[in-house]
């Protein structure tokens, strides 16, 4: 099969939950079944850099320059929807798959065009969105990539609902296909030894909800001063706002923020951390719910769709908009943790969720769509 991958959505983000997905499925090339061609631009981005490590895996690659304001303008949606029309993408027939949104404007007879959705935040979080040019743009090629793909892909049967909510004539082209674990969690050891503290992982946007955690760790502190919050994830220190908001709730000293740190360093905090703890509004797929579970680390997560979708039964949940409850269920973790049995349980589920899995339903859709 003949598949274009256009980078495009490399050139947003040097790291992050789309990035971490494409470089997984990256990892499974090369692969007999697949001839790769690569769209690529100036870019500094994991998964990008995986592949011109291994040298794009023997791919065709399609090179675009671009500075200054070519550079901003070529991740606007409508302008690459034209100028995808305009290049030469060839005339054998193949799959056109993008790490964004974007496809070109209107079909063409050999494309089959293949859109890989992650989650519908910018309708299910609307009011938290500054309506500029950006937003509105999002909106665009969200509507555009249901209206023209032979195929949607949706990263979980929640996202797909959140699809269909808004394009209900799109259903018919959805495909759930979950994301992996990383393969250094699949074998870890089950440590029964906690220590004291929380762990939140991730971005602090305004979607992952940091600040309803601080608030309720720092009430959670006054029963329990000695206990630590540890951060993990792309915020390579904490901002002015959030230093000032751990003054204002007195527990400067008890937040200890790595930034982002290698895959076994998070396996590490994983194992010794008494709960992970994830106060999301919105995800599309929820990667620090299986990674807790397949470390053998109890989770305490918002009662977000998704969540109790991949949860499964064995995670915990609290309201996403409630200190209160969020407090209760951190000290009842403490008075009340799980048990190994449970912990070892929540291991072999998690790693249930692979990667090659991912990929081999990956063809299956590419070879659906070329039948």
């Amino acid at each position: 099969m003949n598949v274009t991958f256009d980078l495009i959505y490399f050139s947003l983000q040097s790291f992050g939950g789309i990035s971490r997905m494409w470089m997984e499925l990256f990892k499974q090339l090369p692969d007999t079944e697949i001839n790769p061609t690569f769209i690529t631009g100036p870019a500094e981005n994991m998964a990008q850099d995986f592949l011109e490590q291994n040298n794009f895996f023997g791919g065709n690659i399609i090179q675009e320059e671009a500075s200054g304001f070519y550079q901003k303008i070529r991740r606007l949606g409508f302008y690459r929807n034209l100028h995808l029309m305009k290049m030469n993408l060839g005339s054998d027939e193949r799959i056109f798959h993008s790490t964004d949104y974007i496809n070109p404007l209107i079909s063409r007879k050999s494309l089959r065009v293949v859109t890989t959705i992650h989650d519908m935040v910018f309708w299910d979080q609307s009011d938290r969105f500054i309506r500029n040019i950006w937003y509105y743009d999002k909106l665009w090629c969200t509507y555009h990539a249901c209206r023209l793909s032979d195929r949607v892909i949706a990263v979980s049967e929640s996202a797909k609902q959140r699809i269909i909510a808004q394009f209900p004539w799109a259903e018919e082209k959805i495909t759930v296909i979950y994301h992996g674990i990383d393969e250094s969690l699949l074998n870890i050891k089950l440590n029964k030894s906690k220590k004291k503290r929380f762990l939140f992982i991730g971005g602090r946007n305004e979607h992952k909800n940091f600040d309803l955690l601080a608030k309720a760790f720092a009430i959670f502190c006054r029963d329990f001063p000695d206990w630590q919050l540890h951060l993990a994830g792309p915020n390579a220190h904490c901002t002015d706002r959030e230093l000032k908001l751990f003054a204002d709730l007195d527990i400067t000293d008890k937040v200890i923020d790595h930034g982002l740190v290698p895959q076994k360093k998070l396996a590490s905090l994983l194992q010794s951390s008494t709960a992970l703890v994830i106060p999301s509004l919105n995800e599309g797929f929820n990667f620090p719910l299986l990674e807790g579970m397949a470390a053998g680390c109890p989770v305490l997560s918002s009662d977000i769709p998704v969540s109790r979708e991949l949860g499964d039964g064995r995670a915990h949940f609290f309201p996403a908009d409630s200190v209160t409850e969020l407090v209760k269920k951190l000290r009842l973790l403490v008075d009340k943790p799980p048990n190994t049995q449970e912990l070892s349980s929540n291991q072999q589920y998690a790693r249930t969720f692979r990667w090659e899995n991912s990929f081999d339903a990956l063809k299956e859709v590419y070879k659906k769509c070329l039948e």
